[in-house]
């Protein structure tokens, strides 16, 4: 083979690595704009996910800090426990769950917990003041006698005295 001949060749050999190198940067570079895309848009639904379901999980982790306040909650029924009582649950397997009382009967006058307004599972948006329950103050200020043994086990932990409960569609 001649020197010229090997130079050519050469050249040819690092024109190929040079276009081989730039096809892989650019596929490289399109990989990772499409994983940072992606990993946004799934920040962003988590964030809405956290924004909105898990207030439950916050409130009963921090309860203090949303004593006294108006806040609004999103979530599941997991079961009702009278007339004006109800417990829901945010999302997963593990989540917490908050006692509501309604300010507004939940079952219709006459009525037994089969025709509630909510059944378990229905999902629904609530509002109203968060505090840690106290049987004695809720019946004085709803003006209602609730069955103290139903509530037995929510004494001290968070309630919520809803003005608004709807279901979340």
């Amino acid at each position: 083979m001649t020197k010229e001949q090997k130079q050519n060749e050469e050249s040819h050999s690092r024109e190929n690595n040079i276009q081989w190198k730039s096809t892989w940067g650019i596929l490289g570079g399109l990989f990772l704009v499409a994983f940072v895309v992606g990993l946004g848009a799934f920040a962003l639904v988590d964030q809405n996910v956290i924004g909105q379901e898990s207030q439950i999980e916050k409130l009963v982790q921090s309860p203090r800090r949303y004593y006294g306040d108006e806040i609004s909650l999103v979530g599941n029924v997991s079961s009702v426990l009278g007339s004006r009582a109800m417990t829901i649950e945010g999302p997963g397997i593990l989540s917490d769950e908050v006692l509501v009382i309604s300010k507004n009967p939940l079952v219709p006058i006459g009525g037994g917990f089969d025709e509630a307004l909510y059944q378990a599972g229905t999902r629904v948006s609530i509002r109203g003041e968060a505090r840690k329950l106290d049987i004695d103050r809720v019946e004085e200020e709803l003006g209602v006698d609730l069955v103290d043994s139903t509530f037995e086990e929510w004494i001290g932990k968070p309630v919520v005295i809803a003005d608004t409960i709807r279901e979340d569609l």
